[in-house]
């Protein structure tokens, strides 16, 4: 995917399924892509690597209740630079891979 994070994510294509290890690890890479932009946009650099970190230690271990905790940190890390495009498309995202719908911006 290029361009903006969460670009053309519709809530029609959203539905409460298992996580999809992809989709989470495609997710840390995009937000590690724009790890500098956010951090300028609010968001507490050493927070996000935490979060980051978390998230792919629980992908090696492949216990998807934990993976999730550790998605739901790295959206409350986010939500503190909500005003921003990038951390909207990272919400986005989030919501995506959890299953719980896009919000209405």
């Amino acid at each position: 995917m290029t361009g903006n994070i969460g670009a053309e994510i519709h809530s029609g294509d959203i539905t409460h399924a298992p996580l999809s290890i992809e989709r989470v690890r495609n997710l840390v890479s995009q937000v590690k892509a724009h790890t500098h932009t956010l951090t300028n946009e609010g968001v507490d650099g050493r927070e996000l690597a935490q979060a980051l970190a978390a998230i792919e230690a629980q992908i090696q271990n492949q216990d998807t209740s934990l993976l999730r905790l550790a998605l739901k940190r790295l959206q409350e890390v986010i939500v503190k630079a909500s005003g921003s495009l990038v951390a909207q498309g990272v919400l986005a995202l989030l919501h995506q891979v959890l299953g719980t719908g896009v919000p209405k911006v």
